[in-house]
């Protein structure tokens, strides 16, 4: 009884610890040679995070370390996201914009956000207009910057790195439309 009480005791102790580590504290392009300023420590609620994130004790690690690929405000770093050069866009993979009309944009898109594009304007209910079916996969990538058209009918512009076999698909794209996805999953649209 009294090993289980130890037990339960250790155990109750570990769930509300936390680990610290880094995160990205403003925007930053592909190719920007990191500072401390660029970087915070957050709290995260896991025991082992090891690979997955810098723990913030080795901050001193990346600080002069090149950002391999874009990084968005307040993600966690990783460390496949730093290295001593900047190959971008990385080996595979294409950097393409879209023009994309008012409406066509979700509220709030922002680099570092996981989405697809599809061809056709969306009506209301979610459906193409015009009758026009969506006979081709979504395009998928990481959006690495939102611009927003200047007036009401102008349209924004949304780049993303996809994979280079998409690019020339991409670039076919009648009126393109963005859906923003689940950072972790594999689904689309």
């Amino acid at each position: 009884m009294m090993v289980c009480a130890v037990g339960f005791a250790a155990l109750l102790g570990q769930a509300g610890r936390k680990t610290p580590v880094l995160a990205v504290a403003r925007s930053l392009p592909a190719g920007h040679v990191l500072v401390a300023g660029d970087l915070r420590k957050v709290e995260l609620g896991v025991d082992d995070a090891a690979g997955h994130v810098v723990p913030a004790a080795d901050a001193g690690s990346v600080v002069g370390q090149v950002a391999a690929v874009p990084l968005a405000a307040g993600s966690l770093l990783a460390p496949e996201q730093v290295g001593e050069s900047s190959q971008y866009p990385p080996a595979g993979r294409a950097q393409v914009s879209f023009a994309v009309e008012p409406g066509a944009v979700p509220a709030g898109l922002v680099a570092g956000q996981r989405a697809a594009v599809l061809a056709g304007s969306p009506d209301a209910a979610g459906a193409p207009k015009d009758g026009a079916e969506v006979k081709e996969d979504p395009l998928v990538g990481v959006v690495t910057d939102v611009t927003a058209g200047e007036g009401e009918s102008a349209p924004s512009v949304v780049t993303m790195l996809v994979d280079t076999a998409a690019a020339r698909r991409a670039a076919q794209l009648d009126k393109p439309h963005v859906v923003v996805l689940s950072p972790v999953g594999r689904e689309v649209p």
